[in-house]
C-alpha cells in the first residue's frame, strides 16, 4: 500500500500552481534540507526537516475571507431592501451597487495581499540582496510587492 505525496496549493502570492517545485538541498544535523518554492514570483518556505509541503499549504486566509464575507453580505442587505422596499428591485439594486464592484473586490483583494506581503517580510526578516537594479538592500518579497501596487 503506497501513500500519495500531498499536494501542494497554488502560490498565496501570485497564484502559480505549475511553477511550484520541492527543493531538497544537502542538509547536515544543524541545517535543514528541505523547502518549496515557487519558481514564477520566488516565495518559499524556509528550508526545513519537518513536513515543508504542510507548511507550504498551510495559510492565514481568516482576514481575506472576512473581507470577501462582508462585501457579500453588503450586497445582500442591498438586495433585500430593494426587494422589500421597492416595486422596481432589479432598478433599486443596479442603482445601489457600483458598476465596478467587482474591480473594487479585486482592489481590495490585492491590498490585502500587499499587506500580507509587507507583514511576512517584517516578520521574517527575509534576506536583502545587495545592489539590485541600484537599490542597495532589496529583497524579493519588495519585488513582488512593487509589480502588485505599480509603484518602483
Amino acid at each position: 500500500m503506497t501513500s500519495e505525496a500531498p499536494k501542494l496549493l497554488p502560490c498565496p502570492f501570485c497564484g502559480s500552481d505549475d511553477a511550484l517545485y520541492s527543493e531538497h538541498m544537502q542538509g547536515t544535523i544543524i541545517h535543514p534540507a528541505y523547502r518549496v518554492r515557487c519558481d514564477h514570483c520566488g516565495a518559499s518556505t524556509g528550508y526545513t526537516d519537518n513536513d515543508h509541503v504542510a507548511a507550504w499549504n498551510t495559510r492565514d486566509t481568516t482576514h481575506t475571507q472576512a473581507m470577501v464575507v462582508a462585501a457579500y453580505e453588503d450586497a445582500a442587505v442591498v438586495a433585500l431592501s430593494c426587494v422589500h422596499l421597492t416595486p422596481d428591485p432589479d432598478k433599486c439594486i443596479r442603482s445601489r451597487v457600483p458598476e465596478n464592484a467587482q474591480a473594487a473586490l479585486d482592489a481590495l483583494l490585492k491590498a490585502e495581499r500587499v499587506r500580507l506581503l509587507r507583514e511576512i517580510e517584517a516578520h521574517h526578516a527575509l534576506a536583502l540582496f545587495g545592489d539590485v537594479d541600484g537599490r542597495d538592500c532589496h529583497s524579493f518579497v519588495t519585488d513582488i510587492i512593487e509589480k502588485e501596487t505599480g509603484h518602483a
